[in-house]
């Protein structure tokens, strides 16, 4: 399976109602979907499927690359700012027959994802910067199965 983690772009620092859920994402994060819908639609094996956080700034994020696709769109709370790895495990083995599939979150989650999928058990985690994409090819939802093929991210 190829999983695409894809940390969401980059957001304001502050939103309308105060709460770091709703933080909608600022000029730069726009570009950086942008390019993220364009490298999407340009891979050989585009995600079937994209799961995202329901936070303003990751669905800001997801939303775009879904449509473009035309695949589903499915918001999951495993993928929710500060949670753990083991629930996102669990999430891939439940879409483990997918051919692929993109993940939109947060760090620190996802750089430990990534970290555990790639690396094992390591006490650190891949760096993974706001609108960056890091491409696993997943043999299993464990630790040191996965093998990272290719990042991607708009360099300003």
């Amino acid at each position: 399976m190829l999983v695409y983690v894809v940390r969401h772009a980059k957001a304001e620092t502050d939103s309308p109602t105060g709460t770091d859920f709703d933080r909608p994402l600022r000029e730069r994060g726009l570009r950086q979907v942008a390019y993220l819908v364009e490298e999407f639609t340009s891979v050989p094996s585009p995600p079937g499927l994209v799961i995202t956080s329901p936070a303003i700034r990751a669905v800001q994020t997801a939303s775009p690359i879904a449509r473009a696709l035309g695949v589903d769109l499915v918001e999951d709370a495993r993928l929710s700012v500060d949670e753990p790895v083991g629930p996102l495990l669990d999430m891939l083995d439940e879409y483990l027959a997918m051919p692929s599939a993109a993940l939109v979150g947060h760090n620190p989650q996802l750089e430990r994802l990534v970290g555990t999928l790639v690396h094992g058990m390591t006490p650190s985690p891949a760096r993974l910067r706001t609108g960056e994409v890091h491409v696993l090819d997943l043999v299993r939802p464990e630790a040191g199965t996965a093998t990272l093929i290719d990042a991607w991210r708009l360099e300003e």
